[in-house]
């Protein structure tokens, strides 16, 4: 990572033209740089990520947390880039507050990972986050009117490296990583998740996160 951050500050010094004037021609071009300089940079977090869960080194740094506002941050956080595709982020919450012990970060990575491809694989539509408190524990679906997956590919959808629906072209390809990333930062919760889909129709994922108390917080930790 470290590399990469001095040729990318390096890159974009020279595009502020801060070692002097740069042609528009040379501009697109070191434009084009720092875009795939970014795009690296998401795929090393990314491997870095499954490492470090896979290794056992992830602790979460669980708090009490009013989860309503940390899907409605995430939400938010796609709305212009949703409408300028032409989608729409509906949400659904059954209260606008649910209290519940998590690690905020992770769980905002888990919601942007699960968002973001939603809107990759969703060309017309809408994309829709329900959120309901169940006995014990809180579930969050994060639905899309996407492409889907087939049902051969559904049951290898959270191993690594796997991607579904990926045309021959331009574009991102990531690294097949996300949803093996979410899967294992919600088990670190003791939650779960599932994926549902329908070819051409579109597809659900459901995570289910434990309500827990203080006591029971206190003594996971202890055991851990």
């Amino acid at each position: 990572r470290t590399p990469l951050t001095v040729v990318r500050e390096g890159v974009s010094q020279v595009r502020d033209e801060l070692m002097g004037p740069v042609p528009d021609s040379q501009k697109a071009m070191l434009d084009m740089v720092l875009q795939n300089s970014d795009r690296l940079g998401r795929i090393i977090d990314e491997l870095l990520d499954v490492s470090k869960l896979e290794a056992g080194k992830v602790r979460l740094q669980r708090k009490l947390c009013n989860i309503t506002e940390v899907v409605s941050e995430v939400v938010g956080n796609f709305q212009v880039i949703s409408q300028q595709r032409g989608l729409s982020i509906l949400t659904d919450f059954s209260s606008p507050k649910i209290e519940i012990y998590i690690d905020r970060d992770k769980i905002v990575q888990v919601l942007t990972n699960l968002i973001n491809n939603a809107l990759k694989f969703t060309a017309e539509g809408h994309i829709k986050v329900h959120l309901s408190a169940r006995e014990g524990f809180v579930e969050c679906k994060v639905s899309d009117t996407g492409k889907g997956i087939s049902k051969e590919d559904l049951p290898r959808a959270f191993q690594k490296f796997r991607q579904f629906g990926r045309e021959v072209g331009p574009g991102d390809r990531g690294t097949g990583l996300g949803l093996s990333i979410c899967k294992k930062l919600i088990e670190l919760h003791h939650g779960r998740v599932k994926i549902e889909s329908v070819p051409m129709k579109g597809t659900v994922v459901t995570l289910q996160l434990p309500q827990y108390t203080h006591r029971d917080l206190f003594q996971d930790s202890i055991g851990q």
